[in-house]
């Protein structure tokens, strides 16, 4: 008897490595920026002199500047694609950094820091997870789940070696090979690997573009103006601005507060390393787990709960029992930012407009971040301790739990999380692994 052909293997959907590519970018930015910049405080502080609140309010600066530009930004992702995007970010972002190696005086920490804002909105916030969701529909919420992943990658990787390169070549030094280490990455990536997704293609006929098989749904979506007309436009966005107000501010002012706590830089980074290791296995059990769910905001609510008991544990104390407790909570409270924003926005409103809605909803999430980092570094220039900025973040969390639960009772403009059917061969194609 002759041999039967056995049924052919699909190839690996292009969107995968669009999404692998852009975890690798996030990892890197974030590690290299968003997590270890609080690891720059002391140094800084050091070498000319500057105030804890000084320092920090460059943080404020820089979100400052990405919410300003997320508008224009979200507007250019859609017209001209997230890959452009991308490329102009993370030339920003590596100029920024070299440009922050070269701060002599506060007012050139501030403006360099403002370019940073702008980069991370264009190469990070923005830019990268909207090229991820332009490749998916059905599994949107595995393909942002995957991307976040790799945030902790990058804080559970580059923390230490941030610390290092700190302790080794100067905090100049460091800003200034993290410099270099964006355009080895972030380059290649864009010119050989990124693509706009094939809801972008110019005739719309990808043979993988999610709209195949589906009358064109890739396409659906309310306008930003549409939405801002709705209730749960407004809800989910204090949601989100209350949740990213907690979540960046602890991870700003973790590292000098253990130090307060009275223990070493290293020892502080390494809490922070773990925290971003452990979350790994919290962000991969919801990316294979999260398209279940019907309402994401039940998932928020769950991620504002486990914030809440982080900060709660805080205040108890920093005995090796609460750490380790601490750093198990923490681990799934900071899974948040990466998905709560994109999956709750693309469900409620479409993907049509996702880059104009996700800038709009960018601006008021930035002021909260703004407003985060430089409350808590004032809290503790006037107390000498972070107990109050602790019970803050604790009441942010409560809050962004009310706002996601008001927002279940609220209808959403378009349902994309309902079941769809199948496509030819038994696979819902724009997921095809």
């Amino acid at each position: 008897m002759g041999l039967t052909r056995g049924r052919s293997v699909q190839p690996i959907y292009y969107g995968w490595w669009v999404v692998l590519g852009a975890l690798a970018a996030t990892a890197l930015f974030g590690g290299l920026y968003t997590w270890s910049f609080g690891l720059y405080f002391a140094p800084v502080e050091t070498a000319f002199g500057w105030t804890r609140t000084e320092v920090s309010l460059g943080v404020s600066i820089a979100l400052l500047a990405a919410g300003a530009a997320s508008p224009f930004v979200g507007r250019l992702t859609d017209r001209r694609g997230p890959r452009l995007v991308v490329l102009i970010g993370a030339l920003l972002g590596a100029g920024g950094m070299a440009l922050l190696s070269t701060a002599s005086a506060l007012w050139h920490w501030y403006l360099y820091s403002g370019v940073m804002g702008i980069a991370v909105a264009m190469a990070f916030f923005i830019g990268l997870q909207a090229l991820a969701a332009s490749w998916f529909e059905q599994r949107r919420g595995k393909a942002l789940g995957l991307l976040g992943l790799g945030v902790s990658l990058g804080g559970f990787a580059l923390v230490p070696v941030v610390r290092l390169l700190i302790d080794t070549l100067g905090w100049e030094g460091s800003l200034q090979l993290s410099a270099g280490l964006v355009l080895a990455l972030y380059l290649p990536l864009v010119f050989f690997v990124f693509r706009n997704g094939p809801a972008r293609q110019a005739d719309g006929s990808h043979p993988d573009a999610p709209a195949a098989g589906a009358g064109g749904r890739a396409a659906e979506g309310v306008s930003l103006r549409a939405a801002m007309r709705t209730p749960i436009f407004w809800t989910l966005t204090l949601g989100i601005s209350l949740y990213f107000y907690a979540a960046f501010g602890l991870v700003v002012h973790s590292v000098p507060f253990f130090e307060d706590e009275g223990f070493s830089a290293s020892e502080a980074a390494g809490f922070l390393s773990a925290m971003a290791g452990v979350s790994i296995l919290s962000r991969i059990v919801l990316a294979a787990t999260v398209d279940r769910a019907r309402r994401f905001e039940r998932v928020a609510m769950l991620l504002a709960v486990s914030g809440m008991i982080t900060l709660g544990l805080l205040l108890i104390g920093t005995s090796p029992g609460v750490i380790v407790v601490f750093v198990l909570f923490w681990s799934i409270a900071d899974t948040g930012p990466a998905l709560i924003e994109p999956l709750s926005l693309s469900r409620a409103f479409g993907a049509a407009h996702f880059g104009s809605i996700l800038g709009a909803v960018s601006v008021v999430r930035t002021v909260a971040m703004l407003a985060s980092a430089g409350v808590a570094g004032a809290i503790f220039d006037g107390t000498g301790s972070y107990t109050w900025a602790l019970v803050m973040f604790l009441g942010a969390y409560g809050g962004a739990l009310a706002f996601f639960l008001a927002s279940l009772r609220l209808p959403r403009p378009i349902d994309l999380a309902a079941p769809r059917p199948a496509l030819a061969g038994g696979s819902d194609r724009p997921g095809t692994a």
